[in-house]
C-alpha cells in the first residue's frame, strides 16, 4: 500500500505540467486570433490606401496630359 502512495505522488507534477501546457495553448490561440484580426484590419486599410493612391495618380496623369495638350496647342 505504501508503494502505491509513492507512485501517486508523481501525478500532481505531471498534471500541473499538462495544465500549464493547456494554459500556454490557450494563450497561443488567443495571440493567433489577435494576429488574424490585425491582419484583416491591415488588409482592409491597405486596400483602401491602394485605391486612394490609384485615384490620386489618375488625377495627376489627367492633369499632366491636359497641361501638355494645352501647351502644345499654345505653341
Amino acid at each position: 500500500m505504501v508503494q502505491n502512495i509513492g507512485k501517486c505522488t508523481k501525478w500532481p507534477p505531471l498534471m500541473s505540467g499538462v495544465l500549464e501546457r493547456g494554459d500556454r495553448i490557450e494563450i497561443l490561440v488567443d495571440k493567433a486570433d489577435a494576429l488574424s484580426n490585425t491582419a484583416f484590419a491591415f488588409h482592409k486599410r491597405s486596400t483602401t490606401l491602394r485605391r486612394t493612391m490609384w485615384w490620386k495618380n489618375q488625377k495627376l496623369m489627367f492633369t499632366l496630359t491636359c497641361s501638355f495638350f494645352i501647351m502644345v496647342y499654345i505653341i
